[in-house]
């Protein structure tokens, strides 16, 4: 790092982190050789992967052939990027502080503070500080890039060195949007910064969609970049799988495509959210794999989501074993019961989608990666399955097997 002493933007949150790390990988893309993380490579092993270009090794031998070519490719590199945009993850306290003294970012981005990882960090207030490390680390010389509409990360300013820059939705944020349309092939808003009214689409679906354009603009700005550039960026941003992603499906279905993880209820609330502003002829389904990492928040998070999706969907699909407390939620939101159906395992459910699902279905699909695996339902409700390894989550060899 030091050799090359590229700018590094660091983003963190309990949600959104890789979505708004690619919209300001874009951005920035426009002027600048940039580069950023690869899949989930956000700890302390990944980062090192993503700041070297290197795939992840598996097993010992592999690893020791790793350090030893990694040595050799850093002495090589010649042409290394300018700037990099570094998504950064916690599970346990000090992780931030840890990757912010490896990295030295000169731009910290926090997108919010939700239950995700709650189990190891403790409390709100714990993710809180956590993630609040990411800005506490930033030189006088940096800029602080935060959300404004949520209480815990604006109060962030407070404890910043660098100059802060808010983005959202509410009234007083530096840069936001107004006029939100959510349309099958993307989003649209007016971007309103410094007095001026900008139109901008994105061919992203939700408002953590229009959040991370807006924090990627607060980033194109920090950098000097002209905002004809940073709306073009935008423009070319691609959603990643398994985020909100509109897929035909087969016997005229439409899937709701946000598998790729739910660690905390607001990304759930979000996703419901979005459906509410769009267009559907059909019946609603929402299937829901349970949220992990939530500690003491499990309980009351998957009865509030629970609630919140009877006030929506037509039919409720629950998977894994905290789905019952959805189906609490739902009942106590005055769904039927007759519209709920529980299954203990992604398995038992694929079992099942010949009899659960009818054509002109419009289904969200949402879960906790790893232990849920929706995915495999997108998979067999696609209608096209040659696109799957492009647009589904969790398609590597390494998760195939």
């Amino acid at each position: 790092m030091s050799k090359f002493d590229p700018l590094v933007v660091g983003v963190t949150g309990s949600v959104g982190k890789s979505t708004t790390k690619e919209a300001v990988y874009s951005v920035l893309a426009e002027k600048f050789f940039v580069r950023r993380n690869q899949s989930n490579y956000n700890n302390e092993i990944g980062l090192p992967l993503s700041i070297t270009g290197l795939e992840k090794p598996v097993g010992i031998a592999a690893w020791l052939i790793f350090v030893v070519n990694s040595w050799l490719a850093v002495r090589r590199i010649k042409d290394f990027p300018t700037h990099l945009v570094l998504e950064m993850g916690a599970d346990k306290k000090g992780d931030i502080n840890y990757l912010a003294n490896m990295v030295q970012p000169l731009i910290g981005v926090v997108t919010n503070v939700g239950d995700s990882h709650m189990e190891f960090l403790g409390s709100k207030k714990g993710i809180m500080m956590e993630k609040r490390g990411l800005i506490e680390s930033l030189p006088k010389t940096g800029r602080a890039v935060l959300n404004f509409d949520d209480d815990m990360v604006k109060d962030m300013q407070s404890k910043s060195k660098a100059p802060v820059i808010t983005y959202g939705l509410k009234k007083g944020a530096d840069v936001s949007a107004q006029n939100i349309i959510f349309k099958p092939n993307g989003s649209s808003f007016k971007l309103n910064y410094n007095g001026s009214i900008i139109p901008v689409k994105i061919s992203l679906l939700g408002m953590g969609a229009v959040r991370a354009a807006l924090a990627a603009v607060a980033v194109g700005l920090a950098v000097d970049m002209d905002i004809i550039h940073i709306v073009e960026g935008l423009r070319k941003w691609r959603p990643l799988p398994g985020r909100m992603n509109l897929i035909a499906g087969r016997n005229n279905m439409t899937i709701v495509d946000d598998s790729y993880n739910a660690s905390s209820r607001e990304s759930v609330m979000a996703g419901i959210e979005t459906l509410k502003r769009m267009d559907f002829s059909g019946r609603k389904v929402a299937v829901l794999g349970s949220m992990w990492e939530m500690g003491a928040a499990t309980e009351k998070g998957h009865i509030e989501v629970g609630k919140r999706a009877a006030r929506y969907f037509d039919i409720l699909v629950g998977v894994e074993s905290n789905a019952y407390l959805y189906k609490k939620g739902a009942i106590s939101a005055g769904m039927s019961e007759d519209a709920i159906m529980i299954f203990p395992t992604t398995d038992e459910l694929l079992a099942r989608v010949d009899d659960l699902f009818i054509s002109g279905d419009m289904v969200y699909v949402k879960g906790s990666q790893g232990k849920n695996r929706l995915e495999k339902l997108v998979y067999q409700l696609m209608k096209d399955k040659t696109k799957a390894k492009d647009m589904l989550a969790r398609q590597s060899e390494e998760w195939q097997k």
